[in-house]
């Protein structure tokens, strides 16, 4: 892995970049989830044919299961924090032996915690002790995947919210900030209409080389956790902080 500078200099203000992993519902709960998927399941449209309908059952309920990592009861496995002066890959499977790649450069930690409760625990942890009011927040979709995630396991584990992922109560109440690079890119750079894009190809069209180039996709990471393989799911973390951070700063101007 190509060594990662941390943080360039001059960034426009305090912030932090935020990733997360999620991972299969374990298999009782999936066979729950199935069992309501397939109570409620329609098959729509004009199928008549016996045959067809359960061949379209079928097919839906294997793109429901494809999409397992990405329902509410998925566990978050991974979260990445990555500061100014330390990157922090904190995960939830801690029987597995992660050995690192390189030589922990640049104040890279990895470390795991057992089960999901210990790893938001972490979590909320390095939150508090690393970011005050006036520190923005930084992800990719981050409103619509990272920030759910985080804040939904916290609170099924029976945690607070850390100040810097609260619930605002009233208009009056100061907001977290967060800056979401997806959309920031859609509204500013993309083009006409465009509302969603993802990671790498922001990153070919801002003209910043992602290090995700032979590293895990995001399909490919629920597998890699289930079979324990910490460090290809760490890389493919830390891949996605750099190149976040990246885009922040150059469409801040940096």
């Amino acid at each position: 892995m190509a060594t990662v500078k941390v943080l360039p200099p001059e960034s426009p203000c305090p912030f932090y970049v935020v990733d997360v992993e999620t991972m299969c519902p374990a298999p009782d709960v999936m066979a729950r989830l199935e069992e309501e998927f397939l109570s409620e399941w329609e098959p729509g449209g004009n199928l008549k044919h016996p045959e067809k309908i359960e061949a379209k059952r079928l097919a839906d309920l294997e793109k429901f299961r494809e999409r397992a990592a990405l329902l509410d009861e998925a566990p978050v496995a991974m979260v990445g924090i990555m500061f100014e002066d330390a990157t922090f890959l904190l995960h939830g499977l801690e029987t597995a032996k992660a050995t690192w790649f390189g030589n922990r450069e640049n104040n890279v930690t990895l470390e795991g915690f057992s089960g999901e409760p210990a790893l938001m625990k972490a979590v909320s942890l390095v939150f508090g002790e690393k970011t005050s009011p006036d520190w923005m927040g930084v992800g990719h979709n981050c409103y619509g995947f990272d920030l759910r995630r985080i804040r939904l396991a916290c609170v099924r584990n029976g945690l607070r919210l850390p100040d810097a992922l609260r619930v605002v109560m009233t208009e009056e109440e100061a907001r977290p900030r967060f800056f979401d690079t997806m959309q920031h890119f859609c509204k500013y750079f993309g083009r006409s209409g465009e509302i969603m894009v993802s990671q790498d190809k922001m990153l070919l069209r801002l003209g910043i080389e992602s290090l995700l180039n032979g590293v895990a996709t995001g399909g490919d990471v629920p597998g890699l956790l289930a079979r324990g393989k910490i460090n290809e799911v760490a890389t493919k973390l830390l891949a996605d902080l750099v190149g976040v951070r990246d885009a922040f700063l150059k469409m801040a101007g940096r």
